[in-house]
Parts: structure tokens; sequence; C-alpha cells
């Protein structure tokens, strides 16, 4: 038996769909001066496509949720549009000679590791929104697909390192059941828009993604705060009952 922190309530049974984290690589070499402008133009078209992205992502949760969440979006692209943010990424292409993927890397990881020292646990947790808006940026200057949790194509429970607000935004309500993180905390915007979409979700349970493999049948029980994995039949049906109580 597995526990983490509550994020959302509900019970759900299913398969296990274990989500590895996407590996990028980063082109550290110098540019020549040459490229300069190259490099910085490719960053603006690169937030550009990001842009049109958060806001399709935006939109779909006012379709999905109504008015209020899209606010988390909103600040998704606060941050990328950010002029401090864009001198510091251009700083580095045009005086220390950084790729543009280099330049954002660099940026985006400096916040990340001011913000998970902070003591307030709300700030601390937006280290993954800038997470989630960096890697976006950086996938889109590479030319790398971006996950479509909407595209999951059976009913299953899903099991990651972390589910981005992104990805949690995009989830098919019809196929997804819930889901189950190593990192994230009860405030953080993805289990916030689980709660909203009344997705069943476990999170911060430090090594979920070690001990499931994709196929296993899970019981996610978001109201004792269990996972269990491939557990017997008597214990599916005392879970049903359990579930049955709380609906």
């Amino acid at each position: 038996m597995i526990s983490g922190i509550l994020a959302s309530p509900g019970i759900a049974f299913g398969e296990a769909l274990l989500i590895n984290e996407d590996k990028f690589f980063i082109n550290k070499k110098k540019i020549t001066s040459e490229n300069i402008l190259l490099e910085i133009n490719k960053f603006f078209n690169a937030r550009k496509k990001t842009s049109i992205q958060l806001k399709n992502i935006k939109n779909k949760i006012v379709k999905n949720i109504g008015k209020g969440k899209e606010d988390i979006f909103e600040s998704h692209l606060m941050l990328l549009e950010d002029p401090e943010l864009e001198k510091e990424i251009i700083f580095l292409i045009k005086e220390k000679l950084y790729s543009s993927d280099a330049a954002v890397f660099f940026v985006i990881e400096e916040q990340i590791k001011k913000l998970k020292i902070i003591k307030d646990n709300y700030l601390r947790n937006r280290a993954i929104d800038v997470k989630d808006v960096g890697d976006r940026l950086i996938k889109n200057l590479l030319k790398i697909e971006y996950i479509d949790l909407h595209s999951v194509d059976k009913e299953v429970i899903l099991i990651s390192k972390e589910i981005t607000p992104s990805e949690t935004a995009q989830i098919d309500l019809k196929k997804v059941l819930g889901f189950i993180t190593d990192l994230g905390g009860a405030n953080s915007h993805s289990s916030i828009l689980a709660r909203a979409l009344e997705i069943p979700a476990i999170v911060g349970t430090v090594n979920i993604t070690k001990k499931v493999k994709s196929g296993d049948f899970i019981i996610l029980d978001c109201i004792n705060n269990e996972v269990l994995i491939n557990p017997s039949s008597i214990i599916i049906e005392d879970k049903k009952k359990i579930k049955k109580k709380n609906i």
C-alpha cells in the first residue's frame, strides 16, 4: 500500500499508464556571432507558438469547467511574456553566445531553484508552473511533440513523476480515471485543476513511478489515502462498497 498527499477526493479502479518524463538534449555549445539574430528569432517564434498553445488550453478549461480556473493559464502567459524573462534570455544569446534553447533552459532553471528554497508552500509550488512553461517553450524550440493526454485511447489511471497544469487541463475525462504522482502538493495548480475536474488524485508519493508499471491494476482510494497495486478480488469488492457509500 502506498500513500501520499490527497489532492482530489474519490475512488478509481483501473489500469495504470506510466508516463515517462520527456528527455531533451540542450545545445550547450556556443553559437557564432553570425547566428545571434537567428537564435533570437527562434526564441520569438517558439514563444509565439507557446502562447497560442496556452491560450487554447485556457479556452478549453473555460469550456470544460467554466470561468475561474483559467486564471492559472493567464499567469502562465504572463510568465511567458515577462519582459524580464525575455531580457535575460536575449542577454545570454547576445552576450554569452548561448543557443536559444540553452538560454531558456538556464534562465528557467535559475527561477525554479529560487522558488524551491522559498519557505512559503504556495510560492514553492509555483516551481512546477515555471517548469511547465519552460518545458513547453524549449520543446517548441527543439520541435519536440508535447504530450497530449487527450489522446489516451482507453480508461487508465495516470502514473507520473509529476503532472503539469497544462497536462492536467488536457485530460480526457472519459478516459483518465485519476492520477498519482511522485511529486506535488495539495495546493499545486495541478491539484487545484484535479479538484475542479473532479478527478481522484494523490500526489507526493515520492516513488510511485518505481512501484508501478503500465498495465498493473490500481485502486486509487483518495478517501483513505491509499494506492493499492494488483489487489485481491476481495479488496476490490470492499473498495467498491466504500465508493458506493461515498457517491
